[in-house]
């Protein structure tokens, strides 16, 4: 892999097939690097390592992590994330790290180091009740994760960068990292993306690439996606900041395309590309 490579989340493609996702990743795009989802218990059934290691030997696409998500979570806005997404539910939490290990497990078959996954809604004061309780409950998760030999990271933009970098450096018990993507910092009003890479430069490991528009007023819960650069997240600061940090990993593509129409993405790619040459 070069450094900063384009690729995609295999999602944005086709969410249900991985290895589908993964062929056309290099038939239709022409990328070589992709993150690959697995959302929900249910899609245990559907990813299989052997089929998902021969689609990436056959079509040459070097994979750079699983990214997992959990049934239930609801993104709609910061108090549906608290309440419903990552690590912070106790009614959840079993079936959810129970979920982990079998992500991990299947990331590890694959040959895989790297699980990202939203964590929750961290609360920005250490003193919090809450902020303990999850960080216990994501020390359990990293614990799971690292027993297989994978680094669990945690996905941006549910609270501010400042908020994560401080509960991620009071987990202690194996190495975590961060999945950097800006847009969820404007969608959800927790920052500006690009003062994140400075707080967050030596965490990342994995960037998201989209565009959003910011909410359009206080009713609004979030912003909508909208082409590379055509949004409020700043993507050319926003990777000339990651650049000067000396971040070298993926620069992966998210915009939700269609197996059938992947027009969103190469309009994406080509907006990155003109960007990096």
């Amino acid at each position: 892999m070069q450094p900063l490579e384009l690729g995609v989340c295999t999602w944005a493609i086709d969410r249900n097939d991985a290895a589908n996702a993964i062929r056309l990743t290099r038939d239709k795009l022409n990328l070589a690097v992709a993150q690959i989802g697995m959302f929900g218990r249910s899609a245990i059934s559907t990813l299989n390592p052997d089929a998902i290691r021969s689609a990436a030997d056959s079509a040459g696409v070097t994979l750079s992590a699983l990214f997992v998500g959990f049934d239930g979570d609801d993104f709609t806005s910061v108090s549906t994330i608290a309440r419903t997404a990552g690590f912070g539910n106790p009614e959840t939490l079993d079936e959810r790290l129970s979920l982990v290990g079998r992500a991990a497990s299947i990331a590890t078959d694959i040959g895989l180091k790297l699980l990202a996954a939203h964590w929750g809604c961290i609360p920005h004061s250490p003193s919090s009740p809450d902020f303990g309780r999850l960080r216990d409950n994501v020390c359990r998760a990293v614990e799971i994760c690292a027993e297989r030999g994978i680094t669990l990271l945690a996905e941006t933009g549910a609270e501010p960068a400042e908020a994560l970098r401080e509960f991620i450096e009071r987990i202690t018990v194996a190495p975590t990292g961060v999945n950097f993507d800006p847009a969820n910092f404007v969608a959800h009003a927790t920052g500006d993306p690009v003062k994140a890479v400075t707080i967050l430069a030596d965490r990342i490991q994995q960037v998201h690439v989209k565009d959003v528009s910011a909410p359009a007023d206080s009713a609004r819960r979030r912003g909508d996606i909208a082409a590379l650069g055509s949004g409020d997240a700043n993507i050319p600061r926003v990777i000339s900041k990651l650049r000067a940090r000396g971040y070298t990993g993926p620069l992966l593509l998210e915009r939700k395309g269609a197996a059938e129409n992947l027009d969103p993405l190469r309009e994406d790619l080509d907006f990155l590309r003109s960007m990096l040459s």
